[in-house]
């Protein structure tokens, strides 16, 4: 097949024999990829470093009838220095990494890179990483098609105005008048969710966006990341 060209940002990757890698990329126009690097791992390879979470421009070879490619070209466009410089925005760049890994597919779905690639911009060059990750979290369940409903209650659809709780496995508010147990959240937590952006926030918001976001997310995707014990250890 003829080779395929386009930008990616490294998810992983893993030693394959002797002087090769076995990279997973998430890519702007065929989605996630495994592609061998043959040779990557000599000293005069021709390969660019193939660092997690660094954005590479990309050529691969489509196998028939396989899901690994062959990579014939990576150049690095990008490699974040200012993230590798700050161990706990490595932790959460990893977050990132292992998130998209598990909620992406062999499917093109450019506007789910831009936003990773928009997190990472944000990750490195501002200082308040846990709200670049906030705001990542909530747009991309909206991308997923997981998007909270803020506005009215999912059980009776009343409108919600005051402080209420929020059901995970429902997706949204739920009030008073109903028993189920359900996150309190506050008319500042909410006003975030309904448009989440790099802005500031009480440290009370702080916590209840982490809970809200992160319960959301374990129940949608049915399992806890491992690059969540290593942001919790250093914080």
């Amino acid at each position: 097949m003829p080779p395929q060209k386009t930008e990616g940002i490294i998810l992983g990757s893993a030693d394959w024999h002797e002087t090769s890698k076995i990279v997973t990329f998430y890519t702007k126009d065929f989605g996630k990829i495994r592609g061998v690097a043959k040779g990557a791992r000599r000293k005069k390879s021709h390969f660019s470093p193939l660092e997690i979470l660094s954005h590479h421009s990309i050529i691969f070879y489509q196998r028939e009838d396989k899901d690994l490619y062959t990579l014939s070209e990576c150049q690095a466009q990008e490699t974040f220095p200012d993230i590798r410089k700050d161990i706990r925005k490595v932790a959460y760049g990893a977050y990132l990494a292992e998130l998209i890994e598990v909620v992406s597919t062999s499917e093109k779905n450019q506007p789910l890179f831009d936003l990773f690639l928009k997190a990472l911009h944000f990750l490195g060059k501002k200082e308040d990483s846990e709200i670049i990750i906030r705001a990542f979290e909530a747009r991309l369940l909206d991308l997923l098609g997981f998007g909270l409903g803020l506005d009215h209650c999912v059980i009776c659809k009343k409108r919600v105005e005051d402080d209420s709780k929020f059901h995970p496995g429902l997706g949204g508010l739920i009030c008073t008048h109903h028993p189920q147990d359900g996150i309190r959240i506050s008319k500042e937590t909410r006003k975030f969710l309904k448009s989440p952006g790099i802005k500031r926030v009480s440290s009370g918001t702080r916590k209840e966006l982490k809970t809200v976001l992160q319960s959301s997310i374990l129940y949608h995707i049915g399992k806890r990341l491992k690059s969540l014990d290593f942001l919790e250890a250093i914080e």
